[in-house]
């Protein structure tokens, strides 16, 4: 029965999930991550209308090059608003990287 769970999960359900997450961040299908994301900012009013995407572009680069905790605050949105989070879930999820915690199961 795990074997046909497991199957039916990796040729169905994986592939939906995935149509239903972009959809929800990127419903235009941008090829460009950022410009997806940048699109779900101005959707969602969580960023100017006039916010651009060589803005965005420049605060990702202060920020992929700051090693300090602050790093988000290179950003000119609320990295901890939940439309933000889930516009980068759905869009770029690299950038959600540094905020999660390492597993650490036996200690």
């Amino acid at each position: 029965m795990n074997d046909d769970i497991n199957a039916c999960r990796d040729a169905r359900v994986a592939a939906i999930d995935l149509v239903y997450r972009t959809k929800l961040g990127n419903p235009e299908f941008y090829g460009d991550p950022e410009v997806a994301l940048v699109d779900c900012l101005h959707r969602k009013n969580l960023v100017p209308q006039n916010y651009t995407i060589d803005q965005y572009r420049k605060e990702s680069g202060l920020y992929m090059n700051d090693t300090s905790e602050h790093a988000f605050d290179r950003f000119s949105f609320d990295i901890n608003d939940s439309d933000t989070l889930t516009c980068m879930a759905t869009t770029a999820p690299t950038l959600l990287q540094p905020r999660l915690e390492i597993w650490k199961p036996l200690g």
